[in-house]
This record gives C-alpha cells, sequence and structure tokens, in this order.
C-alpha cells in the first residue's frame, strides 16, 4: 500500500466512526491564511499536492482535488500516480465540489468538515444545497496524523513608527470610528496580517508572512488580543490592551454582549457558530486602509527595491559566471537569499523562489526542492520570480533570463510579453476604474499572436506584509474594487508553451495621481522595480517607437537608482545591461 492509500484509509476509516458519506479538506487555517503553518497542511500531507490554492474532497470510494491553471501542472506532477481525480477550478463550466458530491449521493449526503477552515461567505453558499447534511465534525487529522507539526508561536516583534507611517493608536482610533458609524460594540479581526497591520507588530509564524497567530476584538473602550506569545511592553502597556490565551477567542466570542460585527469573508464559520448575539456583517475597513500605502510606506517600498535591485544585479553576474557549471534550480533559489541578506533590513523571502529551467518555467508556480531539481544546462530560458521581505517594504520581481542561444520564437513571446508590461505601466486610466478595465492592456500583443495566460496580471502588495493582499487585483473577470492612489501592486503578464518554456515579467508599481481637469480625476501606475530587462530576448523590431523609448527610459531610470549601492565592477556590468536599444 502506498503512503497515499494508506493514510486516506486512515482518513476514512475515521469518516466511518463519524458515519460521513464525504469530507471536505480545506487549505487553511483559522485565519484563512494563504500561506500556512506546518500544522495546517492537511491536504499536502493527505494528497502530496503543495500549492497555495486548492482543496480535497474523500468520499468512501473517490478522491478529488481542486485547484486553478496556476497550479494545474504542478499538480499532475505532484499527485503523480496517486488515485486523484483531479479538477480545475475558477473556469466557466467547471463542476463544484458540492456539485461533484452530490453526482455520487443524489439523494444527499452527511459531509464534514472543519468549520475553522471555512468562510462564512463561503459555507453560506454551501447550505443552499439542502440535500447535503453538513456536520462540523472539526480536525479529523488530528487523530490520525500524529506526524503533523505542531503548531508553533514565534516572537512578536514592534514594527516601528520609522517603518509604518501611522501610530496603531490612530489606526484603533479610525476603527472606532467606523465601528460608531456602523453602530457596532464589538468587531472581530482575525486576518493575521490585518491584524499585525492594526496593532503595528510583526511575527514569523507562517513562512515568508510576517505575521503570528492571533486574534483581536475591538470593543469601545478595550481591545483584547489573544495571542501564543508574549507581545512586546508597550503593546501590553497600551491603554485598553488585555492579552489573552490564543486559544481563549472563541469562549470570549461566545460571551459578548451587544452587536457583533465582522466580515463575512475573512471570518471562519466557526467565529459565527459560537456568536450568541446580534451580528452584523460589514466589509472590514481594515482591508482598504491597508491597501492605500502612506508616504512613509511608498517610500519605503522605493528604498527596498532599490536594496532588492542591487541584490538582483549581483546575483546576475553571479549566474553569468556559473550558468554552464550545472548549478540546480534549488540552488539558485538559495543564492538568491544569500545576495538579499547582505542588507541588515533584509528579514526573509517574501515567498519560495519559483526558479524554472526551459519545461520547468511553463508551470506557473513551479517550485524547485533539494531533490528533484534540474541542473542549468545547455540552451534555453530561466524564468526566476522571487521576492523579499525588508523591514521598509516588500518585494516581487520576475525576470526571465537567456540561457546560451535563444530562438526567434522566445524572441516573439518575451516581446510580447514586454509589450504588455509597458502597455500597463504606461496606462493613464479615470479615478474609480478597476483592474478588471485594464487588464486587456497587458494581454493585447500576446491575444494578436494567439497567446494568453491563464494567471491575473496583478495582485497587491503589502508593506513588510503578505507578498499578497487585496481589495483590489488586476484579471480580467469582473471586480467593482477601484485602483486607489497608494496602492502597490503587480504587473506580470506571461506565455507559457508546455513542455517547452515560459516566460514571465514581474515589476511592482504603485497607484499615483496623474492629473485632474474638466473630465474628472486621472490616474497612473509608479514604477517602484528597478531591474533591467533581458536585452537578449527583446526583438526591438516588435517594437513601436514610443515602447523603445519607455524601456530606455525605464533602464536610465534603474541606472540611476542601482549606481550607488554598486562597486564600480558592478556599474559597470549594469552599464551593459541597460545600453539603449
Amino acid at each position: 500500500m502506498t503512503q497515499f492509500a494508506s493514510r486516506v484509509a486512515l482518513l476514512r476509516a475515521e469518516m466511518q466512526r463519524q458515519q460521513l458519506d464525504a469530507y471536505v479538506i480545506y487549505h487553511s487555517d483559522p485565519h484563512l491564511s494563504e500561506y500556512l503553518h506546518d500544522h495546517f497542511k492537511c491536504r499536502e500531507w493527505l494528497s502530496g499536492f503543495s500549492g497555495s490554492y486548492g482543496f480535497v474532497v474523500v468520499t468512501k470510494a473517490d478522491t478529488a482535488l481542486w485547484t486553478d491553471s496556476r497550479y494545474m501542472l504542478q499538480a499532475k506532477m505532484e499527485l503523480g500516480q496517486n488515485d486523484i481525480e483531479l479538477i480545475q477550478d475558477r473556469v466557466a463550466g467547471a463542476k463544484s465540489y458540492v456539485e461533484w458530491i452530490l453526482d455520487r449521493f443524489p439523494n444527499g449526503a452527511r459531509v464534514g468538515f472543519d468549520a475553522r477552515l471555512v468562510s462564512i461567505h463561503e459555507y453560506s453558499n454551501n447550505v443552499k444545497y439542502d440535500m447535503i447534511e453538513w456536520v462540523d465534525c472539526g480536525d479529523l487529522f488530528d487523530s490520525i496524523a500524529s506526524d503533523l507539526s505542531p503548531l508553533i508561536f514565534n516572537e512578536i516583534k514592534d514594527h516601528t513608527i520609522e517603518f509604518a507611517g501611522v501610530s496603531r493608536e490612530r489606526k484603533i482610533e479610525d476603527l472606532r470610528h467606523f465601528m460608531k458609524e456602523h453602530g457596532l460594540d464589538h468587531y472581530l479581526v482575525t486576518s493575521l496580517d490585518e491584524i499585525a497591520w492594526l496593532l503595528n507588530l510583526r511575527g514569523s509564524d507562517i513562512s515568508f508572512n510576517p505575521v503570528f497567530y492571533s486574534f483581536v476584538i475591538v470593543s469601545r473602550t478595550k481591545i483584547n488580543l489573544f495571542v501564543g506569545n508574549t507581545p512586546p511592553l508597550d503593546v501590553k502597556a497600551l491603554d485598553g490592551v488585555v492579552v489573552h490565551a490564543y486559544d481563549l477567542f472563541y469562549q470570549a466570542v461566545g460571551a459578548l454582549r451587544e452587536t457583533v460585527g465582522l466580515d463575512a469573508s475573512k471570518t471562519t464559520q466557526k467565529v459565527l457558530d459560537v456568536i450568541s448575539t446580534e451580528c452584523r456583517f460589514v466589509t472590514s475597513p481594515i482591508t482598504a486602509s491597508k491597501s492605500k500605502k502612506n508616504p512613509i510606506e511608498l517610500a519605503g517600498a522605493m528604498k527596498a527595491h532599490d536594496l532588492d535591485g542591487s541584490s538582483l544585479l549581483r546575483f546576475w553576474i553571479w549566474l553569468e559566471q556559473h550558468s554552464q557549471d550545472g548549478v540546480s534550480e534549488y540552488q539558485i533559489g538559495r543564492r538568491l537569499n544569500d545576495f538579499r541578506s547582505v542588507y541588515p533590513t533584509f528579514v526573509q523571502d517574501s515567498f519560495s523562489p519559483i526558479v524554472g529551467y526551459n519545461a520547468n518555467g511553463a508551470i506557473v508556480h513551479y517550485s524547485a526542492t533539494e531533490k528533484e531539481s534540474t541542473k542549468i544546462q545547455g540552451d534555453g530560458l530561466l524564468l526566476i520570480d522571487s521576492g523579499g521581505q525588508y523591514l521598509m517594504g516588500t518585494t516581487d520581481i520576475t525576470r526571465t533570463f537567456a540561457i546560451g542561444e535563444v530562438t526567434e520564437d522566445m524572441k516573439r513571446d518575451y516581446t510580447n510579453v514586454l509589450k504588455g508590461v509597458i502597455a500597463l505601466s504606461s496606462a493613464i486610466f479615470p479615478e474609480g476604474y478597476a483592474g478588471c478595465h485594464l487588464d486587456i492592456l497587458a494581454r493585447t500583443a500576446l491575444l494578436k499572436e494567439g497567446n494568453n495566460y491563464g494567471h491575473g496580471t496583478g495582485h497587491g502588495v503589502g508593506s513588510y506584509l503578505n507578498v499578497h493582499e487585496g481589495p483590489m487585483s488586476i484579471r480580467p473577470d469582473f471586480n467593482n474594487e477601484p485602483l486607489r492612489v497608494g496602492q502597490v501592486l503587480s504587473i506580470e503578464p506571461g506565455v507559457y508553451k508546455e513542455v517547452e518554456y515560459g516566460i514571465r515579467i514581474e515589476n511592482l508599481a504603485s497607484v499615483a495621481e496623474d492629473r485632474k481637469n474638466e473630465f474628472g480625476h486621472f490616474n497612473r501606475f509608479n514604477t517602484l522595480t528597478v531591474f533591467p530587462f533581458e536585452q537578449k530576448l527583446i526583438d526591438s523590431k516588435l517594437l513601436t517607437h514610443d515602447e523603445i523609448q519607455w524601456v530606455n527610459s525605464y533602464h536610465q531610470e534603474v541606472y540611476y537608482r542601482l549606481k550607488g549601492l554598486l562597486s564600480e565592477q558592478e556599474v559597470s556590468f549594469l552599464k551593459s545591461k541597460v545600453k539603449p536599444i
């Protein structure tokens, strides 16, 4: 019996004991985090799939995994010969996991789940299927997966005003003003990045995200903070803050009286189940406030990208010296971290680096391991998507490098991806436009060639916080979240040729005011990332005069922002990479 088969057998035995027809395994934690502590990686423990999005349903006879286009190739590889049906999610006509269950149990089913791991919003969509009996049976893995890591709470640190720009007192005051406007006596904050932002604290309980496991109940005169480790003294001394053990949160919520407010998309069903008083659903005001970076945070983002660009330039020198030495994708990821670590304000990577050579570059969220990692040999393309957490900001950059000789098809595809970056980076757009109004600009050159990409064009980025944050995004599906001045987003079109190569170019940019006239307010993007494009892959004949001017102007800015951080030899290398095209 394989490891997968034995683990599924253990789960099915527990399901039988609890008289369940099916059990849903969400890739989540009690805070609905994208990245998880190892303790909550039950789906990966069972199936072997490690992507950041996806869920599994197990019945008495079948097992299926749902994930989106970013992870389909990765899932095929990681699931291997395991007897799991792979279903693409988030596409037109996709069958939901509830519909999949009803196909197997047309007369209804008793379906178990862990209410701590699903949002109120998603659960409310599920319960409309009245033929299914939903059973909150908690974490079935607690009794069958003894080798899952215990939840460990690490040190909590101050994120000082030098980097935060706004005091925690002011943020709490603004939140209480919102509560008053909406008639709320208590407001529940359960998203880890929102708690970290609200209290100007940072931690390391989850890899890559400087957050700490905690809950917060904000009341009119008191703040109850539920943590697994001791917060800094100045937080404990903050007027009205009472610190409790992390595990006491649900009990405290059940004891609340008067009106409780929460965001149904950011709070789990378990929280709603224990509330015994009036509850109102509101959109979290913290989400929007956190996304709009203040002047200190924007200046910090510029500085972080300068440090990041200089680190990556030193890496590029190293890469050109060793690209034919048989170094592996995994080793390259470690070297990226080494070069960033030179700076004292660098804390950690902002996500696990994606280093994909040739065919592996076509796997959008590919992750090389030490044991299974392709060596860089011969000719082709090397796609590297990486980022850093600096005390003053978070970075995320993708560049595709030429290794040896490249083909005309590679140059054409790269240049069309670059045209998408230029088109979106150059856009002037009316205030109030959402990302869905702009997404087509990044795809037009690719679509003309019959190409496209399955992921979004842009995501929000935190300020020394999560590398993915909302509420805004740039993607084709409709959303009504406008892009607001001060927000930081990625611009990252790409093209992926399965079993051949992948190309992606990514810069981060902030939304800035452009002009105001009789036609209204207009905004633009201010590029933060400073690192050259791969000129060996640019076919200048495919670029317009204005596009060539944009590239040359960008490269000039890269040179002037980075040269003060580089040695004379490094400046000489940089000059060779930013020559006018």
